[in-house]
């Protein structure tokens, strides 16, 4: 299982981690895109924020510019990246998150 160096849980097989800044506005996106995915698929989706310390642990990990965030990840068992998306460019539709997703797993 992925980010053993954390205390989130991790269940197995490829994952979407999204670390973001904490502002509110932000984080009503994020979550209802979180919803919007674990509506359509079983995979795990995890939003860390970056002030707590998990979120600064996955912020250095993958050396992930403050500037950046927030960023979204597919991260393999491995903890390698498989899939990235920063800032605005993190899709607003599930269905293309969930895409990348089921790639990843296959």
């Amino acid at each position: 299982m992925g980010l053993d160096f954390t205390n989130i849980p991790d269940r197995e097989g490829a994952a979407l981690y999204i670390v973001h800044t904490g502002n509110s506005v932000e984080l009503d996106r994020l979550e209802q895109l979180k919803r919007d995915i674990e509506s359509q698929d079983d995979h795990q989706v995890v939003l860390i924020d970056v002030n707590t310390p998990d979120g600064e642990k996955v912020r250095d990990f993958y050396d992930i510019d403050a500037g950046l965030l927030p960023v979204a990840m597919i991260i393999a068992d491995d903890d390698s990246i498989v899939f990235r998306w920063d800032n605005t460019a993190i899709p607003a539709a599930a269905g293309d998150v969930v895409y990348q997703l089921d790639r990843a797993s296959a």
